[in-house]
């Protein structure tokens, strides 16, 4: 928990950041009937709003860090991504310095 703790307090919102697009990126799709999978989007969103504020408020949280750190591993994993057409669209509107890095 310390190393959570120490973190350069921009990097919760970076990450935060990056967990959110990922779950955007499978979440805005042209497939029909995802039921299951949008209401895991939009559980995994609210949850990671929630502690988000939180640990950034307190970067001590250790259950708020849990409920963010979970959350972003079911983004990242493609957990909600199964059933439908998917296109990293975020990437598109990187800048090219960001892109290329």
């Amino acid at each position: 928990m310390a190393i959570l703790a120490e973190q350069p307090r921009r990097s919760a919102p970076a990450g935060v950041a990056d967990m959110m697009s990922h779950i955007f990126e499978r979440y805005f799709t042209n497939t029909l009937n995802t039921d299951v999978t949008d209401g895991l989007c939009e559980t995994l969103l609210k949850t990671i709003m929630k502690n988000a504020l939180i640990v950034i408020d307190d970067p001590k949280n250790y259950d708020a860090w849990c409920e963010v750190g979970f959350a972003g591993a079911l983004a990242h994993n493609n957990l909600v991504g199964l059933g439908r057409e998917q296109v990293a669209r975020s990437r598109w509107i990187a800048p090219p310095t960001a892109a290329s890095s």
